[in-house]
């Protein structure tokens, strides 16, 4: 499994627990954490990520003015930048690596 467990917060696009479980097919190894409101340092990445899209397309902007191709390259961006907590490897490469020990 890829993903042993998944944190949201309390946006009502993450109210469907058992629906966000079902299609993943690991109704009974997948975990899924809600924080509490108003309590960004519970989603440390999340907010690291927000930082990261930040860097590109400032606070209070409407993404729907922003092309796919745009996103797709900010998304391509962050996924390719090097991290600190994977010994300044980066996301897509830590990725592949898991997939690879998955199949193996």
């Amino acid at each position: 499994m890829v993903f042993k467990s998944i944190t949201v917060d309390n946006g009502s696009e993450f109210a469907d627990y058992n629906g966000m479980l079902l299609p993943s097919g690991f109704v009974e190894k997948l975990k899924i954490y809600y924080c509490h409101p108003y309590s960004s340092s519970e989603r440390g990445s999340n907010e690291n990520a927000n930082k990261l899209i930040r860097r590109h397309i400032p606070k209070s902007t409407n993404f729907n003015d922003r092309t796919n191709d745009e996103i797709y390259h900010i998304e391509e961006w962050i996924n390719e930048y090097p991290r600190k907590i994977f010994d300044y490897s980066n996301s897509n490469r830590k990725f592949l690596e898991e997939l690879m020990r998955l199949i193996e």
